[in-house]
């Protein structure tokens, strides 16, 4: 063989040898179907822990960002409000009613203060009075919104919640 085929042959190898680990690369580095379905949802709590009508409170670790999301999308109306001032960790109302389940941020969307429960059917914002009812609808106070609610879905007897999705409270009045 010439000195020129040698360098071909040894070229080719290592053309061959690149796209090799490329394509172990890429495959190993590319998320399984199941596995992404699982990163987008994260167990909150188990049906068997709810009691109707009684809310459970949940802190979250992992989640933090849900509630600047929220307040991100009601930004997009008249108001800005609610910041707060702990970062590392997400609070959280899980109501359930009958068959259905809902988690709200227990962050008052107004003010960034958290929301304490008030009797059996009632959050209360710790800081400026305003009032929610089980079902997240504003019933009293300064605060102009609805609380915001994370985006669960129920497999088996876990309560899930979405991690990268949340609805924002609704302005109710301006």
């Amino acid at each position: 063989m010439t000195r020129y085929g040698a360098r071909i042959v040894f070229g080719l190898g290592v053309v061959s040898i690149l796209a090799l680990f490329a394509a172990v690369g890429a495959a190993a580095l590319t998320p399984k179907a199941g596995a992404r379905i699982e990163a987008q949802v994260i167990g909150l709590v188990s049906l068997a822990r709810l009691h109707d009508g009684v809310p459970a409170h949940i802190t979250m670790h992992d989640e933090v960002g849900l509630d600047a999301k929220a307040r991100d999308l009601r930004s997009q109306g008249p108001y800005r409000m609610g910041l707060r001032a702990h970062h590392d960790e997400l609070p959280i109302w899980v109501v359930k009613s009958g068959s259905s389940v809902r988690a709200f941020i227990a962050i008052d969307p107004r003010n960034g203060c958290d929301l304490a429960l008030l009797g059996p059917a009632t959050f209360h914002d710790v800081c400026h009075g305003s009032l929610y009812g089980l079902a997240g609808e504003h019933v009293g106070g300064p605060s102009p919104w609805t609380l915001d609610e994370l985006v669960l879905s129920i497999r088996g007897d876990i309560v899930y919640a979405d991690r990268h999705a949340v609805l924002p409270g609704q302005l109710i009045f301006r």
